[in-house]
């Protein structure tokens, strides 16, 4: 099966008011859009505790909310958001443990999704945009994300 990675999230700390839970945060996720529907990627996390082989990857809903998607994922994993967490848990499917938010019956993202600029505020995420990358920079810089194009 082909791998096309066409873009990364990257976050950094950027907390001067002391309300994150760690204090080295940086956090990354890749987009690979070269399966049959595309899955964002725990590639890498610095805090030591998580091993990235061990976090589900994520099936977005639509093409729509691929972005929110990626930054949902970085919220319940990366921030420890146990209620997002939960709700990502009840979208587990197949083998391999996708989070797939596809699945009929799902809870409401829409409103999960909501609460996306607040929930990065004290974060600095980078979106990286490789080439084939279907999320429009807009739609980043829509969010207060920084943009790099290639």
């Amino acid at each position: 099966m082909a791998t096309d990675i066409t873009a990364l999230l990257i976050v950094d700390k950027n907390d001067s008011r002391g309300t994150l839970p760690d204090q080295n945060l940086h956090y990354m996720l890749k987009l690979d859009e070269g399966h049959d529907r595309p899955v964002w990627v725990w590639v890498h996390n610095s805090d030591g505790e998580l091993e990235p082989k061990r976090l589900s990857p994520l099936v977005p809903e639509a093409p729509e909310t691929m972005l929110e998607d990626g930054l949902l994922l970085l919220i319940a994993e990366g921030m420890r958001d146990e209620g997002l967490r939960a709700a990502l848990n009840d979208r587990r499917n197949g083998p391999n443990r996708l989070y797939d938010l596809n699945l009929p019956n799902g809870g409401d993202f829409g409103k999960l999704r909501a609460g996306i600029p607040e929930s990065i505020a004290p974060l600095t995420v980078r979106l990286v945009r490789l080439p084939g990358c279907s999320i429009k920079a807009e739609e980043a810089e829509a969010l207060s994300i920084d943009v790099v194009s290639f």
